[in-house]
């Protein structure tokens, strides 16, 4: 059975319900398109902003903003769907002629959204190009020199010349290998988002619960100190996860061009739209001045989503 389908099975005892019967399907049909080669034509190198932080912490919203805002084109739940072979999923959902919906709504659940035209996290096509059978059991030094980065980069590039925009990507399993993916993927730009560590742990806690029913039941990806964590309590290997993977963002976008990444604090984000989006329209501006970076006239409304002073929150910060 695949990892896919374990996790759909665990989530049956949660809030977040999947249909078995439709991710088998889903599965069926990604390893029928894995046997076949599709190409479109790559006329143009688009650039590729790629999104990364640690899980709830605002990444979802991030992207949402970038979307919207400046008009780039995106993995929407559509072209997810089809991970093997990601171009057939574009030129799917470009042939429907889907209305892109002009709202400055940014809403997600745990960083699903719902409409056909929003952000997916893309993570089953990371995991086949990165080699990742058993997320939780993953050498990524192992894999590495096996990942055909070539490829990857082409289907990516695809997708963007089908929709004939920058593309962003949201796209965490890139800690894994930050910096052979760095060296490898050009034309690329990377925005980092950070979040206060315990408002992270509290949500992350809390999609533990919505997910699986049960404060014990691991959410999110594994860190490469996974087997050390699992035997500590809930919260600290929540703490512990966060801790890990904050450190490995931060220490891959050591070795990048500061002019090739951005990074942002989520509650700056939140309370500073215009300021932070001004920035980082003209820093992909300077780097990519073959495209038009100019921000939408609508400020986006930004909640800004904390759990300080909850109980929660300082049992996190007392750990």
């Amino acid at each position: 059975m695949s990892f896919r389908l374990q996790e759909a099975i665990m989530r049956k005892s949660g809030n977040v319900n999947k249909d078995i019967s439709t991710e088998n399907l889903l599965v069926n049909i990604n390893e029928y398109l894995r046997q076949k080669t599709f190409e479109y034509p790559i006329e143009k190198n688009y650039p590729l902003i790629f999104v990364l932080g640690m899980h709830r912490s605002g990444t979802t919203l991030m992207t949402q903003v970038l979307r919207y805002h400046f008009g780039f084109s995106v993995i929407n739940n559509i072209v997810a769907r089809f991970w093997d072979n990601p171009l057939v999923g574009a030129v799917l959902y470009k042939s429907l002629n889907f209305e892109e919906r002009e709202t400055n709504g940014l809403e997600s659940f745990y960083g699903k959204t719902k409409n056909v035209d929003e952000p997916h996290e893309f993570s089953y096509f990371w995991q086949k190009h990165f080699l990742m059978e058993d997320p939780s059991n993953y050498n990524a030094e192992l894999q590495r020199p096996n990942i055909d980065w070539l490829a990857l980069h082409k289907e990516l590039q695809m997708v963007a010349n089908v929709f004939q925009a920058p593309l962003i990507v949201k796209g965490f399993d890139i800690v894994f290998h930050m910096e052979q993916f760095i060296k490898s993927i050009p034309n690329a730009f990377y925005i980092f988002v950070e979040r206060d560590k315990f408002d992270t742990a509290v949500s992350i806690y809390n999609g533990r619960l919505a997910y699986y029913g049960d404060e014990s039941c691991w959410l999110g990806s594994y860190p490469v100190n996974y087997e050390e964590l699992k035997s500590l309590p809930a919260k600290q290997q929540i703490l512990g996860q966060i801790n890990s993977f904050n450190e490995a963002f931060k220490s891959g976008l050591s070795i990048c061009d500061e002019r090739l990444q951005f990074k942002i604090k989520y509650s700056e984000l939140a309370t500073e739209p215009k300021r932070i989006l001004g920035e980082l329209g003209k820093k992909l501006q300077a780097q990519f001045p073959e495209h038009c970076f100019q921000l939408h006239d609508v400020v986006p409304n930004i909640n800004l989503s904390t759990y300080k002073g909850s109980p929660l929150y300082d049992e996190f910060a007392s750990l």
